[in-house]
């Protein structure tokens, strides 16, 4: 969850509609995405201030495979994606 929203008093009228609620949910969709990018832009930011960074090096090694991989095709980028993510899964599965 990123944030909430909350409908209160709608003037002119006794209650919100489902057209109202539409929009609202269009509203909180296009709010929710603006905030996760500017959260990836500072993360980014803050990667590319430090450049001398190992942990940056490293990161950006292997984004320069993925993008490679991907390159090669659809199959061989799902692939890496699946390796990649049950990497990542099996490392937060083990004890600290």
């Amino acid at each position: 969850m990123i944030g909430a929203l909350e409908l209160l008093d709608k003037e002119g009228a006794s209650g919100f509609t489902p057209a109202d609620l539409n929009t609202l949910s269009l509203f909180a969709n296009q709010a929710a995405v603006t905030i996760e990018q500017s959260r990836l832009r500072l993360g980014a930011r803050a990667m590319l201030a430090d450049e001398d960074d190992a942990t940056f090096r490293a990161s950006l090694e292997l984004a320069e495979l993925v993008r490679e991989i991907a390159q090669t095709g659809e199959r061989e980028l799902a692939a890496c994606r699946e390796l990649l993510r049950a990497f990542a899964e099996y490392l937060r599965s083990r004890p600290a």
